[in-house]
């Protein structure tokens, strides 16, 4: 997926989508994907786009509770 390539609308529904199934998981589910969304940050990437993923990695990571 081209993230720079959605539109406003459709970047707003998959970012809702992501934090919905992220609120769902529990304290280690949610360090595992956020794990896996800067894993999927690439070389070529944009800055945006880098700073995008790890950004709702960020977010993400930050509703788990660390233990």
């Amino acid at each position: 997926m081209n993230i720079e390539k959605l539109f406003n609308s459709e970047l707003s529904e998959l970012i809702r989508e992501v934090l919905i199934c992220a609120i769902q998981l529990d304290d280690d589910g949610k360090i595992l994907l956020a794990n896996s969304i800067r894993n999927k940050v690439q070389e070529n990437d944009t800055p945006a786009v880098k700073g995008f993923l790890n950004r709702l990695a960020n977010i993400i990571e930050s509703e788990a509770v660390v233990k």
